[in-house]
């Protein structure tokens, strides 16, 4: 690593200019390079059914020096700033991401800053006096305080781009990028680590944004093109971050659904939109995971998405549009299932097995055939999951979905009529007060006689507690984060417990699954212990629901205070 720069940028306004940065929007698809140079190759974005016309390509040569201190101060405050040589032009850029921290949609959405420099400057510390956005300028010399400036990595990128304009009076920027992400060498000289970057950007110039989804769409019919959520940025601090290891980053952790997108000041249209975007996003970052890392946690996850997206079908019944999301609903719901099966085989062979082994060891009779089984069951399991996510089909659905949630936002504060014009959008507030009243009768309903409840009433239970829980999440954004906390963290306790309960029931069925598959009374004998020991498990997991129970009855549901207009 080079040795640190000091930080010289001036913390004063720029005096030539003082304006609100542009927000950056844009749609990335990931391809290979084989299919990348066919599509350079055949200028097929000019020739896609929605684009109506096209300029000239332009090829550039970009070498980009993105800078940070170096503990990373400004990515983790959602910033990045670059300093670019494109042919004779040295240009700077900060972007930044939502100052709350919740994570966008399939498409980006960024605040960037630009500001041309002297070509002798290109590997000059960045200016921060040149950043006209005094908003975006006062966050970034927050973040830095009194630490160094110092490069990072860098990016060198053969671009291939165009603007063409859409059948649908709108137009976009299409980029397509060949080239790496690499760290600077060592000081002993030894090369530092990189990573390739093959991939499509579509950036949104003018009209509706939903006009990049039916691009990408079109691009997908004839090309196997996915969806990319990780930024030139990410890989960059993803290489950052692993000292000492010449091993490429890890492309697909997978991802947890973060922070809720609703905002107070949305309409309920708009929220409906974001939540749409955010799941889309989960699905989408968790592709990799599944299909690069083959990581359990990715099947996990991508099942969560799917969760809160038909959640957020649901909550939003009363003013969403009549037709598009039921459809994708529907295709979910095909998905579910044998990524469940997975899931399953998952717990069974890494959790279920291990922990037997060592509590009953010597108690009952062996797992060891079982366990075999169950990991071939795996291997079957595993390869349906990978080939429905790397299925044209889901990068359909992940686009379809993107281009509905463009579309169901509209502009804050309206009160115009829903898309089949006879639903009103009401008050966000008011209608998450009605969302989160009505699933709580529903979870009280459904424990009147909690003690009594056989198998099905509980299971029942435990859904309608989750889906409580995925709604109070949606909404929370709209009150005091202390008030949310209080209920959720007993609310998380309660399906915990109904966790286990449900994770009994499933050791037990895939238990004879497997001994189904080995034959014999000896593989059923083994299936019987392991579901007696879970048994025990779930019965001890009830009583805890039990005495919980009165608890959570008590708590104050923060939906029943006033609403905040801004919780910043």
């Amino acid at each position: 690593m080079s040795s640190a720069r000091k930080n010289t940028t001036s913390k004063a306004s720029n005096p030539s200019a003082c304006r609100e940065a542009p927000r950056e929007i844009e749609l990335k698809l990931v391809v290979d390079p084989p299919t990348l140079a066919r599509i350079r190759k055949a200028g097929a974005l000019s020739r896609l059914p929605v684009v109506s016309g096209s300029g000239r390509s332009t090829v550039h040569n970009l070498t980009s020096l993105y800078w940070d201190t170096e503990n990373h101060a400004l990515a983790r405050a959602g910033m990045a700033l670059r300093v670019r040589r494109d042919g004779g032009r040295v240009v700077q850029a900060l972007k930044a991401a939502d100052s709350r921290g919740a994570p966008g949609g399939l498409a980006a959405n960024r605040a960037e800053d630009q500001a041309m420099r002297p070509t002798a400057d290109a590997l000059a510390a960045p200016d921060l006096s040149l950043v006209a956005d005094e908003q975006l300028r006062a966050r970034a010399v927050s973040a830095i305080g009194d630490e160094d400036l110092i490069p990072i990595f860098e990016s060198a990128i053969s671009r291939v781009a165009r603007v063409l304009e859409t059948s649908g009076n709108g137009s976009f920027e299409a980029a397509l990028d060949l080239g790496e992400v690499r760290l600077p060498p060592s000081e002993e000289g030894t090369p530092g680590l990189r990573t390739p970057i093959c991939e499509i950007e579509l950036e949104h110039i003018s009209g509706p944004v939903e006009t990049l989804f039916d691009v990408a769409r079109a691009l997908a019919d004839k090309y196997p093109v996915k969806v990319g959520t990780v930024s030139k940025v990410q890989r960059g601090f993803a290489l950052a971050a692993r000292p000492g290891s010449l091993d490429q980053p890890r492309k697909g952790p997978s991802v947890k659904a973060g922070r809720s997108p609703v905002k107070p000041g949305m309409t309920t249209r708009a929220a409906y939109g974001a939540l749409l975007a955010h799941c889309a996003r989960q699905m989408a970052a968790n592709q990799s995971a599944i299909l690069v890392d083959q990581d359990p946690s990715g099947i996990h996850q991508m099942r969560v998405a799917m969760r809160r997206l038909r959640s957020v079908h649901a909550a939003f019944r009363p003013v969403r549009p009549p037709s598009g999301s039921t459809e994708i609903i529907d295709q979910v719901k095909r998905m579910f299932r044998p990524l469940g099966t997975a899931r399953d085989l998952d717990i069974f062979c890494t959790e279920t097995i291990p922990a037997l082994d060592k509590e009953a060891a010597g108690v009952g009779p062996s797992l060891v055939p079982l366990a075999a089984a169950a990991r071939e069951l795996r291997r079957e399991a595993w390869a349906q999951a990978m080939r429905i996510v790397d299925d044209r089909t889901f990068t359909h659905m992940l686009l379809e979905l993107g281009h509905l949630s463009a579309s169901a936002s509209v502009p804050n504060g309206g009160s115009a009529t829903a898309p089949d014009g006879t639903k009103k959008d009401p008050p966000l507030a008011q209608f998450a007060v009605s969302r989160l009243d009505r699933r709580y009768r529903q979870v009280q309903r459904q424990a009147r006689d909690l003690e009594s409840m056989d198998d099905e009433a509980r299971h029942d239970l435990r859904k309608r507690l989750k889906t409580l829980r995925y709604e109070a999440a949606f909404f929370a954004p709209l009150w005091p984060r202390d008030q949310v906390k209080a209920f959720v963290k007993p609310l998380k306790r309660l399906q915990d417990a109904f966790g286990a309960i449900n994770d009994a029931a499933t050791a037990a069925s895939v238990a004879r699954l497997a001994a189904d598959q080995i034959g014999g009374d000896r593989a059923h004998e083994a299936a019987g212990f392991v579901g007696g020991w879970y048994a025990a498990r779930a019965d001890l997991a009830f009583r805890q629901v039990v005495e919980i129970w009165p608890f959570f009855e008590e708590l104050p549901r923060f939906w029943q205070t006033e609403a905040q207009i801004d919780p910043n």
